[in-house]
């Protein structure tokens, strides 16, 4: 023991990270353990003397204290495996923790909190702040979980001790000013007055922003700026840019005169955004202008023939813009935006118009009178719409995309931003500002949307959502350039909902749920846990849809993730700067979304100590490789690498969390499981479906990337795509072939009868991608996932009782998968699939669209009853049918409800209930 205390550490054999650096003993082992000695003498002494119980020490530095080999700083709330706090119960550590601080999956989690200091005098709000927790679950509910997770999610826990008890003295948010609220003052219409520091008032202009609660000051929506977002802020359609752009070239042939019309420029990038006509600077979208009979009728993805003529324009027709003749669009000269109009002169603009036949005016599509479409009267021609009209001339208006829909009528959904209505605030209008006035009545806070203040007490774990600029979420639904962008529902006609495949939808169903959570707490002193609704999937997806304001033509070297990187540090900053929960416990309690490709391995590396939620688990520390084909997405950087959270790793077992991929949840209307559950009369019974296949798997398989899904998918496919009877040694000649295997399919080709190929397999294979891969239509459509991703982990995978459900083969088996997979007895076949019916909801976002469901009552498809909503039986079906909402098997049990269940195994975890 004296010998390994004296000699000195080996060499590390891999650069240490920022944090390691930081936390390192860079003194002398010998004199490390003295001091040690020492002062653990003197705490035992202490301790003797006042009867053995522990006192609290006021220490101005610690050493680091060890969790397993590895040394961890002072500051964070999760103790040490073999420590007792001086706020919790002397009691053995559960198999989950014993088994997370042991493994050396464990490095960089939080170490133990500091000792507890004089705490504050008790408030009245405090003394009420003991939330329940919620309902411990039942032996049959808690089976589906992991072994390790039982005994917690099952221990009833009737109070748990206050966050300011474990982590001593909090900033003090008392009085309505440390809310940012005026003591009686005007709080509502979508602006407000807020209190600012030097006590004067602090009024955000009316619809063009609101005042934030808890920081006092202006949040403002898209397209305006400044402490009172009295400033506009230009969204610009078309790219400004000068530099590189080539000279003007004459359009007529060559000898002309000197009258010879020529163009003024090619554009310097392409702009999805970018108008023919008039640019509405607060939302970049294309209008028909001041002149029209119409002025704000959208023009969306069209151009007129020769507008290289008056405006930089590269490559007309470029994302299929529809392009027509000027005299379509406005019925005459004078109708044409001012800009255009002096960029072509008189005589070039009458000229276009002499083409135009007869009485074409009033038919003209920014002209055409709205009582002649409702006659039926089609226009000479139509533009796309955005997302908040419809119809022949996008004259018809349809609902916009609102988080929770503004929580109508306390708020109106405005092109993606909730404007609230007066004694209303916050992202989507749930928080009553008259609550938040008074804390001391409200025990904490209540939300006025969903379960919160409805008399049944909040739920613990309770959870803060953060408000922040709109730059970092509700931006991405005021820019939309089309309806389905970065959404997961949408409204057309009839404002009936249509459900969208949004693959990165996971953050924004966890901002919607989580606002209306019986869960959520509007006080962030009693909050268990903290989100940071950051819509980073679609910032980053968005680059491919570029706009002036949000384009990778000027970029660093490191591309979208590069700048979704420091997106989210950006919005780290803005947190760490206004809010002080973040250094309360070194952020150990903050959680993030990535649903990108590979998840968090472009997140900052700032949020190491963070909760990171993604659907991408792989473990490899210092991962070496990025496996997307799309290079402007490749993080893998030398120069930027030690910026990102992947020069550590991209998932840490037991702190980050891998949540199912996003899906539609129009699928839910093709599970067997959703049709068993239909009232009758309500759909048509789906025959049970045969599994006729052993196993399946369609997808893309990108033959000559060997980086693409590590080479899984290709190799699958070389050992049992369709042979022609001969082996085939070079994989071009696999190109276009069908599979012919009698049980067996694995192709790339698309096929329209996909979801029914998979619901008549017994096997369906799991594999990487870009990312992550798939495993929720599987156990949607009730078939066994074999997933074969070493070293990586799939959704809820260390969550669950995984090999109740599933089956994981490491990859050395592949060659072997169809023997392997025929060698399963049929009772593990049974019991697999038994286990599957029993998790598959976990799998889905069913509460959402049972959200929706309740503020579709009284529409096209359901009508409020004294047992809730129930289903028109003649309400239209299609594609789009909303009727697969009734069905009993969709309880809400859903991934948001299982991340809740997980939080509260965690919450328990490190929270000792109180005696009695």
């Amino acid at each position: 023991f004296f010998l390994s205390a004296i000699t000195p550490p080996p060499r590390q054999r891999r650069r240490a990270t920022p944090m390691e650096r930081t936390t390192r003993w860079r003194g002398p082992p010998l004199v490390y353990l003295a001091a040690g000695f020492g002062l653990g003498l003197l705490i035992s002494a202490a301790s003797r003397s006042r009867g053995g119980q522990p006192i609290a020490t006021t220490v101005e530095r610690q050493a680091p204290v060890t969790v397993g080999k590895r040394p961890v700083p002072i500051g964070s709330r999760r103790p040490a495996a073999s420590a007792t706090t001086p706020h919790s119960r002397e009691e053995p550590r559960s198999d989950l923790w014993r088994t997370y601080t042991s493994s050396p999956l464990a490095v960089g989690s939080p170490p133990p909190p500091p000792p507890r200091r004089s705490p504050p005098p008790p408030r009245a709000s405090a003394l009420k702040a003991l939330w329940r927790p919620s309902n411990p679950l039942s032996e049959a509910e808690a089976a589906s979980f992991a072994p390790a997770l039982r005994p917690l999610l099952r221990r009833p826990a009737r109070r748990l001790r206050r966050r300011s008890d474990l982590f001593g003295p909090l900033p003090v948010l008392d009085t309505p000013a440390s809310f940012g609220l005026p003591s009686g003052g005007d709080s509502g219409g979508g602006g407000g007055t807020a209190v600012a520091a030097g006590g004067s008032a602090l009024r955000c202009e009316d619809g063009h922003g609101a005042f934030d609660v808890y920081t006092g000051g202006c949040l403002c929506r898209t397209g305006w700026r400044g402490p009172t977002c009295a400033e506009a802020d230009p969204q610009t359609c078309n790219d400004p840019r000068t530099a590189g752009v080539k000279p003007g070239r004459c359009t007529q042939p060559s000898g002309c005169g000197p009258g010879c019309a020529c163009s003024r420029g090619t554009e310097y990038s392409h702009m999805l955004s970018r108008c023919a006509a008039s640019c509405d600077l607060e939302s970049n979208r294309c209008l028909c202008g001041s002149r029209a009979r119409y002025p704000r009728r959208q023009m969306n993805l069209c151009e007129w023939r020769g507008i290289e003529k008056a405006l930089e324009w590269k490559d007309p027709g470029w994302a299929h813009y529809r392009i027509t003749e000027p005299w379509r669009l406005w019925g005459s000269p004078n109708s044409t935006p001012p800009d255009l109009a002096a960029a072509l002169g008189p005589a070039e603009l009458h000229r276009m118009w002499a083409t135009a036949p007869p009485h074409s005016a009033t038919r003209a599509y920014c002209d055409i009178d709205e009582a002649a479409l409702a006659r039926g009267v089609a226009p000479l021609f139509s533009c796309g719409c955005y997302e908040d009209a419809t119809g022949a001339a996008c004259e018809q208006p349809v609902r916009s995309v609102c988080l929770n829909q503004c929580n109508a009528p306390q708020g109106v959904c405005v092109r993606g931003w909730c404007r609230c209505a007066a004694g209303f605030g916050g992202a989507d209008c749930s928080i009553a500002l008259p609550a938040l006035a008074a804390p001391r009545e409200v025990d904490g806070g209540s939300s006025a949307a969903g379960g919160a203040g409805e008399g049944r007490g909040r739920l613990r774990p309770s959870v803060f959502v953060y408000d922040l600029p709109s730059e970092f979420n509700s931006w991405t639904a005021e820019t939309r350039m089309t309806a389905s962008d970065c959404v997961y529902r949408r409204y057309k006609e009839g404002n009936e909902t249509v459900w969208e495949n949004y693959a990165f939808g996971l953050e924004l169903a966890l901002h919607e749920a989580l606002l209306v959570s019986p869960h959520r707490t509007l006080n962030p002193r009693d909050a268990d846990f903290f989100f940071v609704p950051v819509h980073g999937g679609c910032y980053i997806s968005r680059f491919t849809r570029p706009t002036p304001r949000h384009n990778l033509y000027v970029k660093p070297r490191g591309g979208a993730p590069i700048l979704g990187n420091a997106h989210y540090r950006a919005a780290l900053d803005w947190v760490r700067s206004r809010h002080p929960w973040w250094n309360v416990s070194g952020g150990a309690d903050h959680m993030f979304a990535f649903p990108h490709d590979e998840g968090s391995c472009v997140a900052p590396i700032e949020l190491r100590p963070a909760i990171l939620i993604s659907s991408w688990g792989r473990t490899e520390l210092g991962p070496r490789n990025s496996t997307t084909t799309m290079g402007e997405h490749n993080w893998y950087n030398r120069r930027t690498l030690p910026l990102m959270y992947a020069s550590y790793r991209c998932f840490e077992p037991g702190k980050d969390i891998v949540m199912p991929v996003f899906t539609s949840l129009s699928q839910l209307a093709t599970s067997p499981y959703v049709a068993e559950g239909m009232p009758r009369g309500a759909a048509a019974a789906r025959p049970a479906p045969k599994r006729r296949l052993l196993f399946h798997f369609r997808g893309q398989i990108l033959r000559y990337v060997p980086t693409y899904s590590f080479g899984i998918r290709q190799q699958l496919l070389g050992l049992y795509g369709c042979k022609t009877g001969k082996e085939i040694a070079n994989p071009k000649d696999l190109v276009g072939v069908p599979w012919c295997g009698p049980d067996v399919v694995v192709s790339d080709r698309h096929t329209t009868n996909y979801l029914d190929e998979m619901a008549n397999a017994t096997f369906c294979g799991v594999f990487p991608g870009n990312g992550w891969g798939h495993i929720e239509s599987p156990l949607l459509l009730g078939c066994i996932p074999v997933v074969v991703q070493d070293g990586i982990l799939t959704a809820w995978e260390d969550v669950l009782d995984f090999d109740s459900f599933a089956l994981r083969l490491p990859r050395a088996k592949l060659p072997r998968l169809a023997e392997e997979l025929r060698a399963v007895p049929p009772e593990r076949v049974a019991a697999l699939q038994a286990g599957g019916r029993r998790v598959w909801e976990r799998f889905t976002f069913s509460s959402l669209g049972l959200a929706e469901k309740r503020r579709m009552c009284g529409g096209t498809h359901f009508t409020a009853a004294a047992d809730g909503c129930v289903p028109r039986l003649g309400a239209p079906g299609g594609k789009h049918s909303q009727a697969f909402l009734a069905s009993s098997a969709i309880t809400g049990q859903d991934a948001i409800a299982t991340l809740l269940q997980l939080l509260r195994a965690r919450l328990l975890e490190r929270t000792s209930p109180e005696r009695g």
